[in-house]
């Protein structure tokens, strides 16, 4: 960080009255269209939340992202593998919806009914779920844990070998056992499992707004200063410069020649000349 330290004048800055009853703006992706259709519903009685909803599974769900870049959206709301692929191709806060115990109790209900073997099978945030619910209840039901969706088609032939005739699961495995004539129940979450989503996500999106505005505030400051701010990275990227003088690349380049010594030696005040300027600069690593 390197500052310009001729003189400084008393800066006042006078903060904006925030926003009341702020909407925050939700991306949400979910994986099949009865999701979707709740979460709209649930989230027109709210007043905090403006949501743009989409259908997409998985590479699909990135795929809606990419086509989002650039929307100023503050989190996305997404279930499961899908939310897992999201969360590695984007900065933006992802929010997973949970299964709860009870969403996946009232999956293993139906299944009774049907007087059939069956097992549990999906990624692990459903299969965790599974795993304390049976162990609470002390069910004896198959849970497997799939970690990519490739070892779906595998996995329900096995079981099928062994006798299983039908499977509790997420929609990727649910639309597979499908084309294998496997009898399949999708576990899907409940209200409850999504309005606690909203309440995260609204959190998140508030904490977030918060270092915006301090950013934001910080920065001002440091335009207003007499003095002149540049941050650089150890590389000489520039991530931060008020310098708005002529000279501008000579500067840039001397200080970015300065680095590995300021860098070496753990900060350091110099003075130099450009063109007919005198520039005395205070560096901070």
């Amino acid at each position: 960080l390197w500052q310009n330290v001729f003189k400084y004048d008393t800066v006042i800055i006078n903060t904006k009255e925030r926003r009341v009853n702020m909407k925050y703006k939700i991306l949400a992706i979910a994986p099949y269209d009865a999701l979707a259709n709740t979460m709209i519903h649930l989230a027109s009685s709210r007043d905090d939340i403006e949501l743009t909803m989409h259908v997409g599974n998985l590479e699909r769900g990135v795929e809606i992202v990419k086509e989002y870049e650039g929307e100023d959206f503050d989190a996305i709301i997404s279930r499961g593998g899908t939310a897992k692929e999201i969360s590695r191709h984007t900065t933006i806060p992802v929010v997973s919806i949970p299964l709860s115990v009870y969403d996946v109790l009232r999956a293993i209900r139906l299944a009774e009914n049907y007087n059939k073997d069956f097992a549990i099978v999906g990624f692990s945030n459903i299969t965790e779920t599974a795993h304390t619910l049976c162990d609470l209840l002390q069910y004896r039901i198959k849970i497997v844990t799939i970690t990519d969706e490739s070892e779906v088609r595998g996995v329900l032939a096995e079981l099928e070998r062994e006798g299983c005739s039908m499977v509790l699961c997420d929609l990727i495995t649910h639309e597979v056992a499908k084309t294998m004539n496997l009898n399949a129940i999708l576990i899907t979450s409940g209200a409850e499992s999504i309005l606690s989503t909203f309440e995260q996500a609204v959190n998140i999106c508030k904490s977030y707004h918060h270092i915006g505005e301090e950013n934001n505030f910080l920065r001002s400051i440091l335009q207003d200063l007499d003095a002149s701010t540049i941050v650089m990275s150890e590389h000489g990227d520039i991530f931060l410069s008020t310098w708005d003088d002529d000279n501008d690349n000579e500067i840039y380049e001397l200080l970015k020649n300065s680095i590995s010594g300021v860098i070496s030696q753990g900060g350091g005040k110099f003075f130099k000349t450009v063109g007919n300027t005198l520039y005395s600069v205070i560096a901070r690593v």
